[in-house]
């Protein structure tokens, strides 16, 4: 199962790690200045990943989760 982590870099910009079911990263995004941007990126990933289909976008449980996500 492949999940997201976003998260806030010590230069206060935002990543987003593709990490694999044995928990390695399997990718890393560049730093973006807005959390939303970053939560972007992984949505568009899933898209691209499943050609277009609609799917949810699984975060780890120590990402930063976009708003009104619990």
């Amino acid at each position: 199962m492949i999940k997201f982590k976003v998260f806030k870099g010590i230069n206060d910009q935002f990543y987003a790690h593709m990490v694999a079911g044995n928990g390695k990263i399997i990718w890393q995004s560049e730093g973006y200045k807005r959390v939303g941007d970053a939560h972007k990126l992984c949505r568009w990933t899933m898209g691209e990943m499943f050609y277009g289909a609609r799917n949810e976008v699984r975060y780890t449980n120590d990402s930063l989760l976009p708003k009104g996500r619990k």
